[in-house]
């Protein structure tokens, strides 16, 4: 029997960004915003983490570990684990962290367990309900993007 390649969608396709200088290949999304309860104060920070990649047949999670130090927060993804559902499901696999309100600059450094890092700089005014990204920049010796915020 022929080996045959597996198919690989163009968008999930490595490409070269030539405005950015750096090659992206987006595995992970991710979303920031406030909850807010039913008399419009805010209750925490919430940053959901989506894979790129929509699953047929199973609803998966995603691995993570998060370390805290000041304005620093470190969020190793782990990969993916399964959920334990009686009924399959579809869609992509999701992670939701929850903070306390946060307020001021915030770095999010995204680790993957290969060692690669991206990074995403936000000022966060919960105040105004408002998360404005100041920066973002792939890992320095890959050169390489693979976590993409959504707006």
């Amino acid at each position: 029997m022929a080996k045959t390649k597996y198919f690989v969608p163009e968008k999930e396709q490595p490409h070269f960004n030539e405005e950015k200088g750096w090659i992206e290949k987006i595995e992970y999304q991710i979303k920031p915003y406030f909850e807010v309860d039913e008399n419009d104060k805010i209750k925490k920070f919430v940053l959901d983490i989506y894979s790129f990649r929509e699953f047929a047949f199973f609803k998966y999670s995603i691995a993570y570990e998060v370390e805290k130090k000041k304005n620093d927060i470190f969020i190793t993804l782990r990969g993916l684990s399964t959920n334990n559902q009686v009924f399959p499901d579809y869609g992509k696999a999701r992670a939701q962290l929850e903070f306390d309100v946060l307020a001021g600059d915030y770095n999010f450094y995204f680790r993957r367990s290969s060692g690669e890092e991206n990074l995403f700089k936000f000022n966060i005014d919960p105040v105004f309900k408002k998360i404005t990204l100041k920066k973002e920049l792939p890992d320095k010796k890959t050169n390489r993007k693979f976590v993409e915020l959504l707006s």
